[in-house]
């Protein structure tokens, strides 16, 4: 009887190890939440709300009473090379948050794969570990903060009548 190996997926790269700590898109956006929460200490945080640019942040958060911090998550290479493809990821002036970052599951997204000026966020089950240290953008929709803002004060006096 010939002996059968297991078969094994295939590394993406030696860029990119396979992870075996799978975490969920969910998940990494409510790490992303806490880490602007926590550690930013941003006194208003934003998730799932889409601005009038058509972007639809994972989580935004304000702190120092206007400097904006977007995180954008990625469970995989194909959700972040999706993400970097869309229109106002391309056009600063359209894109939402004054420093912006990638969170993914550590080693998944390389340093140099990242647009300029982002930083990148590496989360392992315990920590959130800064691997690149977002710079100011030298454009960013203020316009589309403010509507987006707008938009979740007026969902919350809705909630409160």
């Amino acid at each position: 009887m010939p002996i059968r190996r297991k078969k094994t997926r295939p590394s993406l790269s030696a860029k990119h190890p396979t992870h075996t700590d799978a975490i969920s898109l969910p998940d990494l956006c409510v790490r992303a939440e806490r880490w602007l929460l926590n550690t930013l200490k941003c006194g208003a945080v934003l998730k799932g709300l889409t601005a009038v640019t058509g972007e639809t942040p994972a989580v935004i958060g304000w702190r120092d009473q206007h400097v904006s911090h977007l995180v954008a998550c990625a469970t995989t290479l194909s959700e972040f090379h999706s993400d970097r493809s869309k229109h106002y990821r391309n056009r600063s002036h359209l894109g939402l948050g004054i420093y912006r970052y990638y969170m993914c599951p550590s080693g998944l997204i390389m340093p140099d794969e990242l647009p300029p000026k982002w930083g990148l966020l590496y989360v392992t089950p315990t920590k959130v570990l800064i691997k690149v240290k977002a710079e100011r953008q030298d454009e960013y929709s203020h316009r589309a903060e403010i509507a987006m803002l707008v938009s979740a004060v007026a969902q919350y006096q809705k909630k409160e009548a």
